[in-house]
């Protein structure tokens, strides 16, 4: 609903990556050998089933299933060892996947102990906050990450700060909530930057919202240190 201008978008020339196709030609060959095709069938150990596309003549490409339950042959099921099963092949699945998706995009300063992560549209409007809050004093990290799962590195530019900054235009914080369930140990370091006022994260706001929170830790500091002071006498 907001028109912003952008530079043409570059299309790439290289041939899509459809990952674990069937061919007509292979499900032929397999026919041969006595094997079949099973649509989800971890046969190769990482949680990622081969499969058939749309066009494939072989009058063994085709599979119908629900999404209810099934099993390894994409039949229907009920059976509880089935639906396990399928879980926890789909966990693998992801395990796997953290390894393929696009990494995501690192910057530091040397010194910094705070971080600051964004996804999206956030990332133009954070660059500009980094730099406001540079001029303030206040020098951040920053992470842009591209893709879910959660992965490696990601985990490990959390747990090199002392806090961390998430930023995203979400009422609810799903993707904070998404990084404590991932790594429970690391939730403390983490704080929520919000913006869902339904217009584009502005670098105004998220400055704003990041300085009450430093002035807060501050303050919260300084009432501790008085207290301890206190019981000390």
């Amino acid at each position: 609903m907001n028109l912003w201008s952008s530079e043409p978008l570059a299309l790439g020339k290289e041939p899509f990556d459809r990952g674990k196709v069937v061919t007509a030609a292979q499900l032929e060959q397999w026919e041969k050998q006595g094997k079949k095709s099973r649509r989800y069938f971890d046969a190769d150990g990482d949680g990622i089933p081969y499969r058939t596309l749309p066009g494939n003549m072989h009058r063994k490409a085709a599979y119908f299933t629900r999404g209810s339950g099934h099993d390894a042959d994409a039949r229907y099921s009920e059976d509880e060892k089935d639906y396990k099963e399928t879980l926890d092949r789909l966990r693998h699945k992801l395990d796997t996947a953290r390894k393929y998706v696009p990494k995501p995009i690192i910057e530091t300063s040397d010194g910094a102990k705070t971080g600051v992560i964004c996804f999206g549209s956030s990332y133009e409007p954070v660059r500009e906050a980094r730099n406001r809050l540079r001029a303030a004093g206040l020098k951040t990290n920053h992470l842009l990450l591209r893709a879910l799962p959660l992965g490696e590195e990601t985990r490990e530019f959390v747990a090199a700060h002392d806090r961390v900054y998430l930023v995203e235009q979400n009422r609810d914080g799903q993707m904070a909530a998404v990084f404590k369930e991932e790594w429970p140990e690391l939730g403390s370091r983490i704080a929520s930057v919000l913006i869902y006022d339904g217009l584009p994260a502005t670098a105004g706001e998220i400055v704003r919202q990041i300085k009450a929170h430093e002035a807060h830790l501050t303050t919260g500091a300084e009432e501790w240190r008085e207290k301890k002071l206190i019981a000390s006498i």
